[in-house]
């Protein structure tokens, strides 16, 4: 394990990381539920502000290395980190896991997101699963009752409505998910799985430019992008 930005890294391969899902989604439930983070620039440049949040990583079971620019600086500072799994790729590998064990799962989106609740069960109805889809809205206060009720019987629940706001949501409900196996925050995955949005090609994938063609499809992200890009080397290279 190693320290970057405060935060703990782990150094697993590809491998290693599926197969720590794979034994937790088929354990039994007596056993420790499974807490993932996807990290990439965008959350480390949150935790350098948000102690709280910082913790919130550092406390995770499994962190995945999702950004490219991670692995770079990884590799600049001499860093051992794992092996990068996108984000995307990684939910999906839970998604079918999970069906394949015949999982209760739910998805968890942004009730002001690109994809909208009629988007998202068509996409889950594509599955013989038992799956809930529940939208959250940001501009409430914590997480409902309701909410809450609905995701008491999950065993994988995945949550798509951004950083820092995902991992938060997971780390303070966590305990009312009894049956939980495994929970993930998965950023904007229900996007490119309704086709609201494009995934890069995968030869911008292969070298690291998924936020160039982000830039190009989404123009008004450019100070999101900014500062997970060039912002994110500056203080990776000066500071860290």
């Amino acid at each position: 394990m190693t320290e970057f930005w405060g935060v703990d890294f782990q150094n697993h391969s590809k491998k290693e990381t599926l197969k720590i899902i794979n034994d937790y989604l088929i354990g039994d439930n007596s056993r420790k539920s499974l807490i993932i983070v996807t990290l990439n620039p965008e959350l480390l440049l949150f935790a350098e502000k948000d102690n709280a949040y910082k913790n919130i990583l550092n406390k995770a079971d499994l962190k995945n290395i999702d950004g490219f620019g991670i692995k770079l600086m990884g590799w600049f500072k001499k860093r051992n980190v794992s092996e990068r799994i996108a984000g995307v790729d990684l939910a999906r590998h839970v998604l079918k896991s999970s069906i394949k064990n015949n999982l209760k799962t739910a998805f968890v989106f942004r009730k002001d997101g690109l994809s909208n609740l009629k988007d998202i069960e068509k996409f889950s109805n594509n599955f013989q699963a038992d799956i809930k889809c529940i939208e959250y809205n940001l501009k409430k206060e914590g997480i409902s009752e309701e909410i809450n009720s609905q995701l008491q019987d999950r065993e994988v629940i995945l949550v798509g409505i951004g950083a820092p706001y995902q991992e938060k949501f997971i780390s303070e409900n966590k305990k009312n998910w009894p049956n939980l196996k495994l929970a993930i925050g998965i950023g904007g995955t229900f996007d490119f799985w309704t086709g609201r949005q494009r995934r890069a090609p995968k030869f911008m994938r292969k070298i690291g430019l998924e936020w160039l063609w982000r830039f190009l499809a989404r123009p008004n992200r450019f100070w999101k992008i900014w500062k997970s890009t060039i912002v994110f080397m500056y203080k990776s290279l000066i500071r860290y």
